[in-house]
């Protein structure tokens, strides 16, 4: 679900997941899983039926993801995979996933655009429900749990036009 809540259009979508929360528990198990997931993406020309991550919109999307990844970085996230622009082409970035990404980065409170999935771990309901409700952006939210009273609750509590 997060693979294709993040990568698909290649992130360059109002619908695209920009921020994604894992309950600590979990965290690393997933983060590794995802990691793995994301690497075996395949990268190419858009109208190629088998490439999955296409090029960005113009050299100024480019520019934004890079941004964004070097002051994540730069705060004291990690990245797993990619980080950078793909040999493919100018308009190209790799597939990427940051870790531990501080509530503070520009990658959390703007919307990106592009292949790079944040991920940072959370402890409990209520604090991932203020700190998701904490952006100006509040097209779409999605909750992933096997508990459907959670879920009734996060669809109640998060502030969005729609949660999935």
């Amino acid at each position: 679900i997060a693979l294709d809540a993040k990568f698909a259009t290649s992130g360059q979508d109002c619908l695209a997941a920009n921020r994604i929360y894992v309950q600590r528990p979990v965290y690393d198990r997933f983060c590794a899983a995802f990691a793995h997931r994301i690497e075996r993406l395949r990268v190419g020309n858009g109208l190629s039926a088998d490439a999955e991550i296409g090029p960005l919109m113009h050299e100024r999307a480019v520019k934004k993801v890079e941004e964004q990844v070097a002051d994540a970085l730069a705060l004291g996230a990690s990245c797993l995979t990619g980080g950078k622009r793909h040999a493919a082409g100018p308009l190209f970035y790799q597939p990427t996933l940051l870790v531990d990404v501080p509530d503070e980065a520009l990658i959390m409170h703007e919307e990106t655009f592009g292949p790079v999935a944040a991920v940072t771990p959370f402890d409990d309901e209520a604090e991932v429900v203020a700190r998701a409700n904490a952006t100006e952006y509040g097209l779409v939210a999605y909750v992933v749990t096997e508990n459907g009273a959670r879920q009734a609750r996060m669809g109640r509590a998060l502030d969005y036009g729609m949660v999935a």
